[in-house]
């Protein structure tokens, strides 16, 4: 679950769009045959990447800038597989059991790095410090520019301390590519079980200065988590097939101070321990794999059965065809890796528990449905078992 970030600087943004259309009149000029402005601009970037990168990290204090005399032969070869890789429409990767919630691995530049696979937050994170927790870390020549100015970010129970913001030269997950991604580096984490992120909210809050999303950056439409063969797939096309059962509606909580679009439905029916629980306000359910129980806001604990203790949660929507569709969990069902605890959170938005109430469905919740397959573009929610 993602919270918000502070604004970056629009003057910033828009005297880079500028440098950058002058250094593309500049590149076709030159013919590429002479450092041109771009190539400057860009080692100058490295290198206050690599001073930001070793601050915590001698071992990577030697500075790396980009060469500037590729032959025509590699940039052809490099066209060319850019082309390849955007004629493949999906990528699927094997998950890794994580301390109760699942990792994903991705690269940037040389380096592989991993995350909690998280359908509440929007970004791909990694630790400044190398560990040896098996999360990875980057160095300063898998950069090409600081992107962004840091910012403090809040993950639901995590927060991180100051994150840098770079684009990576080049990143992948499982078959696909993309140049110049660009990702956050966290200075710390404060939390218990802290990790790095590997975030699928596609479409974030911009007006509040939100940094992009991994997804936005790419043209990666629908995913699939895949709880019973432990896999995430990764498509540019839809994976949602609208004329299945069990395909909810989204609803952007954006219009109510959500700092991002998560994929959450409006509920229908809440039971708690066999007991339906009555209120006037709409309820709103977020399907978040990067929790591992429950989150409910503050004033739906207090004002419910939630705060006596919690043996089962069964939840009630309504999917596209009007049939009802139920999902839950309880001590019973959620066995083995699986934690089923109900905790509650402040939500920082404005209305929470005044207007309507939120739950943060996690990983105690999905995995009883087979799978989560969600089309961010069309805004629609699978639950049930996966089928390619």
């Amino acid at each position: 679950m993602s919270t918000r970030a502070r604004p970056s600087c629009a003057r910033e943004r828009r005297a880079r769009t500028t440098a950058r259309a002058s250094d593309d009149a500049d590149d076709r000029a030159r013919g590429g045959r002479a450092t041109t402005r771009r190539d400057a601009l860009r080692a100058g970037f490295h290198l206050d990447a690599c001073r930001r990168l070793t601050h915590m990290n001698p071992s990577l204090a030697t500075p790396w800038t980009p060469t500037t005399d590729a032959t025509l032969g590699e940039q052809y070869a490099r066209a060319l597989e850019l082309a390849s890789d955007r004629e493949r429409r999906r990528t699927t990767i094997g998950l890794e059991a994580e301390g109760g919630t699942l990792r994903a691995r991705w690269r940037a530049g040389r380096n592989e790095l991993a995350g909690v696979v998280d359908s509440g937050s929007p970004f791909l994170t990694t630790f400044r410090r190398c560990a040896a927790s098996g999360w990875g870390c980057v160095d300063a020549r898998d950069v090409s520019f600081v992107a962004f100015e840091s910012t403090r970010e809040t993950y639901g129970l995590q927060i991180d301390d100051a994150t840098s913001w770079y684009a990576a030269t080049r990143a992948g997950v499982g078959e696909f590519n993309f140049d110049e991604l660009v990702f956050g580096v966290a200075d710390g984490v404060r939390g218990t079980n802290a990790a790095p992120f590997f975030g699928l909210v596609k479409y974030v809050n911009r007006e509040r200065g939100i940094r992009p999303s991994f997804l936005q950056q790419t043209d990666i439409s629908s995913f699939a988590l895949d709880f019973d063969n432990q896999s995430l797939t990764l498509s540019r096309d839809s994976l949602v097939d609208p004329t299945r059962a069990g395909v909810l509606r989204t609803v952007d909580l954006r219009v109510k101070g959500a700092p991002v679009y998560h994929y959450a439905s409006l509920c229908d029916e809440l039971w708690i321990n066999g007991e339906r629980f009555q209120t006037s306000k709409p309820i709103y359910v977020a399907f978040d794999s990067g929790t591992t129980g429950m989150l409910v806001d503050r004033s739906l604990f207090d004002a419910s059965d939630f705060q006596l203790g919690c043996r089962s949660v069964d939840m009630k929507f309504t999917d596209v065809h009007g049939q009802a569709k139920f999902c839950g969990s309880s001590l019973k069902t959620c066995t083995r890796d699986c934690l089923f605890i109900v905790k509650p959170i402040d939500v920082p938005w404005e209305g929470v528990g005044r207007d309507y109430h939120i739950v943060f469905a996690g990983l105690s919740v999905l995995r009883n449905e087979g799978s989560l397959v969600v089309d961010a573009d069309r805004g629609l929610v699978r639950l049930g078992r996966f089928e390619v």
